[in-house]
C-alpha cells in the first residue's frame, strides 16, 4: 500500500478527490450520486468532515486511530468514508460490510487493501467476539427500523472491545419536515404528530424500502431523538456526545463507548 502519511489534511482531501489517482480509485460520478447525493470533491469533502469527528473522538478517548488493530465501516456504500482512513489505518486492519452485493465487489476493487464483505440485512455477522477498536457509520441508522436499529446494537456491543467507540449518525428533527415530499409516503404524513412523537423520545421510522435488496422490513427514513438514544443505548454503551449538524454534515453525529456487562 502507498504511503500517504506525509500528506496535510487538505492534501488529502484532494488526493481522495482526484479521479485519476490509482488508488483509491473513485467509481462512476453516478455511482457515487446514487448513495450520497453528490460525486467528486463535494462527496470527499463531507466524508472527511465525519472522518475528522471520528478521528478527535477516537483521540479524546485515548485510542488514537494509528493505535487500532481493528476498524469496522459498516454499511460501507461504495467506500467513500473508508478512504479517508486509508493515512491512518494499516493495511488489512479496516474492514466494510454492506448488505449491497455490487458495492461491496467495488470496494474490493478501487480499496484492495481494505477487506470487505457482504452482510445480511439482520445480524449476526461472521466476526468473532470483541475484534474491532472502532465501528463507524454514516446515513445508515438513518435508514434502518427500530428492530434492525436495536438487533445491530446489540451485534455490535458483541463484536467491539470493551471501551472501543462507536460513531453513528441519525436524521435530525426538522428533517421529519419534508418526510411528505419523499416519492413513497404519496403525502400521506401527519407531520405535526411525528414531531410531538420525537419529542416525546420516540423512535421515528417511516417504511419505505430503498429498492433492490433494501426491502421496507428493515429500510426507510428515520429520525433518532436524544432521549431514546440516552435511554436505549446505554443499556450497553456509554454515551460520549452527540454532535449536531454542521457545515457539511446534514446529521447529528453520535459517539458512544462500550460498556461491560459484567
Amino acid at each position: 500500500m502507498p504511503n500517504y502519511h506525509h500528506f496535510s489534511d487538505k492534501e488529502w482531501v484532494d488526493v481522495l478527490s482526484n479521479p485519476r489517482a490509482p488508488v483509491p480509485m473513485l467509481p462512476p460520478a453516478e455511482t457515487q450520486e446514487a448513495f450520497c447525493g453528490r460525486s467528486g470533491k463535494l462527496a470527499m469533502i463531507q466524508a472527511f468532515e465525519f472522518y475528522d469527528i471520528i478521528r478527535t473522538a477516537c483521540r479524546d478517548a485515548g485510542r488514537p486511530l494509528e493505535s487500532m488493530d481493528a476498524v469496522l465501516d459498516f454499511g460501507c456504500g461504495w467506500g467513500r468514508i473508508s478512504r479517508c482512513f486509508l493515512r491512518d489505518i494499516p493495511e488489512g486492519k479496516l474492514y466494510g460490510c454492506d448488505v449491497i452485493p455490487h458495492v461491496v465487489k467495488l470496494c474490493k476493487e478501487t480499496i484492495p487493501c481494505y477487506n470487505f464483505i457482504e452482510n445480511q440485512a439482520f445480524p449476526p455477522t461472521s466476526f468473532a467476539d470483541e475484534s474491532f477498536d472502532l465501528i463507524y457509520s454514516f446515513s445508515v441508522f438513518s435508514h434502518l427500523s427500530e428492530s434492525a436499529h436495536k438487533a445491530w446494537l446489540d451485534e455490535f456491543h458483541r463484536i467491539m472491545k470493551t471501551g472501543g467507540i462507536l460513531v453513528q449518525t441519525t436524521r435530525p428533527r426538522d428533517f421529519i419536515r419534508i418526510w411528505p415530499q419523499l416519492p413513497y409516503t404519496g403525502g400521506e404524513v401527519v407531520v405535526d404528530k411525528l414531531l410531538r412523537e420525537y419529542d416525546e423520545g420516540k423512535f421515528i421510522h417511516l417504511p419505505g424500502g430503498g429498492g433492490d435488496i433494501l426491502a421496507e422490513n428493515f429500510y426507510g427514513e428515520t429520525a433518532i431523538p436524544e432521549r431514546y438514544i440516552r435511554r436505549e443505548w446505554t443499556k450497553k454503551f456509554r454515551i460520549e456526545k452527540i454532535v449536531s449538524p454542521s457545515s457539511h454534515i446534514d446529521q447529528n453525529v453520535i459517539i458512544a463507548q462500550k460498556i461491560s456487562l459484567f
